[in-house]
């Protein structure tokens, strides 16, 4: 329900004044507007939970929900100057021209990539190699430089990895818009990885988890963009002449959702338990 009443008060309400945000803009890009929002929060929430274990507010005696609140008020500040400046300007259709940091599609591919960066540490490496620091606020930081440099390097690399996947006829007529596909592959793995640390018991020795992890969001994104997308869900080709169809970031992040909200919130309901867990 808030979350109904957010993107109603942000198309109607808030677009009224700012035209960036308003439901009549083309193309739907008033609503994505505001959505572009969630990526920020996306890697700003996640870390301080994964990687800094609810520091400072755990080491200060707080409990749950009043961690959750604090945590909620501190990062929202970080996560809205993210918004401004590095997404907004890249969507924004009154902003000057070239004043944006980024183009729109290197903003997703980027920094998409600090969230893969987040949620492999956090959920299949036990927060290596930031718990290395010691101290919980060595541990922040060393998780959010360490983030950032790594979340870049990995950009690079993905871009890479993408466009060998996709084949270089599909890579020309995407144009700039191929670097984009280092998120569209990065959230097929953060699924497999929220899939198997949340329904599979997070499984296996940490190279054994990234590398069934990895392999299992390489078949997701081909399968997907090759037989899914277009054949099943009949969405649009990704790029005129394409052989490729759909947007990963918009059916994976409903997967997401959907797992989250069945296996976590819901913990499996209609699913029975290992013996072990039952018993215990």
């Amino acid at each position: 329900m808030f979350a109904i009443v957010v993107t109603l008060v942000m198309a109607y309400g808030v677009g009224h004044f700012y035209p960036d945000f308003a439901a009549s803009r083309a193309g739907g890009l008033g609503y994505f507007t505001a959505a572009l929002f969630v990526l920020f929060a996306f890697g700003t929430y996640v870390l301080t939970v994964v990687n800094w274990d609810h520091y400072p507010w755990r080491r200060l005696g707080l409990g749950q929900p009043a961690i959750g609140w604090c945590e909620i008020a501190f990062w929202f500040l970080p996560t809205l100057a993210l918004f401004l400046i590095l997404g907004l300007p890249a969507i924004s259709e009154v902003t000057t021209p070239g004043s944006a940091l980024m183009s729109l599609d290197t903003v997703i591919g980027w920094f998409y990539c600090m969230i893969v960066v987040i949620v492999v540490s956090g959920s299949l490496l036990g927060n290596s190699p930031w718990a290395w620091a010691g101290t919980p606020g060595r541990i922040a930081a060393a998780s959010l430089i360490g983030t950032a440099l790594i979340g870049t390097v990995a950009y690079f690399v993905l871009l890479w990895f993408v466009r060998l996947l996709v084949g270089s006829a599909n890579a020309d007529l995407l144009g700039h818009a191929i670097h984009q596909y280092p998120a569209q592959l990065g959230v097929c793995w953060v699924f497999t990885i929220i899939v198997w640390a949340n329904a599979f018991g997070n499984l296996g020795r940490p190279v054994v988890r990234i590398l069934i992890t990895g392999v299992a969001a390489i078949g997701m994104f081909l399968l997907y963009f090759y037989v899914l997308a277009g054949t099943i869900l009949h969405e649009p080709s990704v790029a005129p002449g394409a052989s490729m169809s759909g947007n990963g970031l918009g059916f994976m992040n409903w997967l997401i959702l959907v797992t989250l909200l069945y296996v976590v919130a819901g913990e499996s309901f209609g699913l029975r338990r290992p013996a072990a867990n039952v018993a215990a």
